[in-house]
């Protein structure tokens, strides 16, 4: 996709993106805590390496850098719903 004069690809996220995400969660994203929730820091590593295991974890990339990414999934176990 291309915005402007920047083009942007779309990926899962990995394991190896885990410490770009956590700058962006902790240097970016906890400006807007009002409008999106932010886990504790105690919590964020494990709850990221959760959503990429479970493949809801997706990252943007801007000339091969994370720019910014996006949890996207759909329950299927009612257990998980409630």
């Amino acid at each position: 996709m291309q915005q402007g004069s920047k083009t942007y690809t779309y990926r899962a996220a990995d394991k190896q993106d885990i410490p770009r995400l956590l700058e962006i969660i902790n240097n970016q994203a906890i400006h807007d805590r009002t409008k999106i929730v932010i886990l504790p820091k105690l919590f964020r590593e494990s709850a990221l390496q959760s959503s990429i295991e479970k493949k809801w974890l997706f990252v943007a990339l801007s000339d091969k850098a994370i720019v910014g990414y996006k949890k996207l999934f759909i329950i299927t176990d009612p257990q998980e719903k409630q």
